[in-house]
C-alpha cells in the first residue's frame, strides 16, 4: 500500500481524485478498497461544490457511480453491469 492515503471519511485508502468535467469527479481506489458513499460525496462537494456525479474506480476498473438525482433531490448509487467475459 505504498504511496496511498487513508481517509477517515472515505473509510478506505485512495490514490487520486480526478476532474472529468465541471460537475463530474472520479475517485481512484486501490484493489480491495471500497469507499463510504457519504464520505465520498462530502469530499467531492468540498472539492467541487456543484458536483453531481462521482465515479469510483478500483485498480483502474469502473466500480460504483454516485449521481445526484435533481428531481428527487438525493444522491443515488449505481453499480455498472459487468462484462460476462471478465
Amino acid at each position: 500500500m505504498n504511496n496511498l492515503c487513508w481517509n477517515d471519511e472515505l473509510q478506505c485508502h485512495w490514490s487520486a481524485w480526478r476532474v472529468i468535467s465541471e460537475r463530474h469527479l472520479a475517485l481512484d481506489l486501490p484493489p480491495h478498497n471500497s469507499c463510504d458513499m457519504s464520505g465520498a460525496i462530502r469530499i467531492a462537494q468540498f472539492l467541487c461544490p456543484e458536483v453531481d456525479r462521482i465515479d469510483t474506480y478500483h485498480a483502474g476498473l469502473p466500480d460504483t457511480r454516485y449521481r445526484f438525482n435533481h428531481d428527487d433531490d438525493k444522491w443515488e448509487a449505481f453499480v455498472p453491469a459487468r462484462n460476462s467475459e471478465e
